[in-house]
């Protein structure tokens, strides 16, 4: 695995020094630019004054420019193409993108070279440092295109209700109802969300605490990995009938921990 965190890019240039013998070894590659740790831990040493979860946000916003000025983009296309050229083999490669691009210009020329790659094995993505429906939109679609965890889903429709009901509490107690973490009240989004890196801990599981730089989780951020599951709540089957609706917040109210703190 090859790891490149470098807040502008800069870094990014030694990858460029690698042999063909190099290119055509690599499996893993992660690459993080224009970005920073998870600052928003409440402690002693920590400034959490105009802070997010990844960071000053001024700081993150103004990556953009920044980005473009560096000519690290130039530098992306280059890696993109050398991958492509020498690794022609698909479900091979994995790639992890951290980027703090904030707009869709900037993000549309990072996604763009990683089309001309074959099929990833993995695929992780982030961008930005807050949600934005718009660049999500473009991240499904990559993910989408570039692999095919999307198509391992069934297509074919399955005679749910005719089970019986004891089974259908079963298959729905997986269906992503239930959350891996206790469910904590977020007053700023006004529902109840799982323990994330703003708060200790990411449910971008399996990685661990104080790895922030990993999460992935669309419930927070601008982002997906096909390997690093996030859970979402699955709002969609309280909307497929009242049968199923009462299954659902059945099992959601009965199995799921909910913690409300007053500060």
């Amino acid at each position: 695995m090859l790891w490149f965190n470098d807040k502008y890019g800069s870094g990014l240039q030694n990858l460029l020094n690698l042999s063909p013998v190099g290119w055509k070894s690599l499996r893993s590659i992660v690459v993080t630019i224009g970005t920073t740790n998870c600052t928003s831990w409440v402690g002693p040493t920590i400034d959490t004054a105009n802070t997010n979860c990844h960071g000053k946000v001024p700081e993150i916003l103004d990556n953009d420019a920044q980005l473009e000025a560096t000519g690290v983009l130039s530098t992306w296309r280059l890696i993109c193409f050398r991958l492509a050229m020498y690794n022609k083999e698909e479900d091979r490669l994995q790639l992890r993108l951290i980027c703090g691009a904030a707009t869709k210009k900037t993000a549309a020329e990072f996604l763009a070279p990683i089309h001309n790659l074959p099929r990833l094995k993995a695929l992780s993505i982030r961008m930005g440092p807050n949600r934005n429906f718009g660049l999500q939109q473009m991240i499904m679609t990559t993910i989408r295109q570039k692999t095919d965890y999307f198509s391992k889903q069934p297509s074919a429709p399955f005679p749910f209700l005719r089970l019986p009901v004891e089974l259908q509490i079963h298959i729905l107690e997986y269906s992503g109802l239930i959350a891996p973490e206790a469910l904590m009240f977020r007053f700023f989004y006004k529902f109840f969300t799982p323990t994330d890196c703003r708060h200790f801990d990411c449910n971008a599981l399996p990685i661990g605490m104080w790895n922030c730089q990993e999460c992935y989780s669309p419930s927070t951020h601008t982002a997906f990995s096909t390997i690093y599951p996030c859970w979402t709540m699955t709002y969609a089957l309280f909307l497929v009938s009242k049968a199923i609706r009462q299954l659902a917040l059945s099992i959601y109210y009965s199995k799921n921990v909910f913690e409300i703190r007053y500060e």
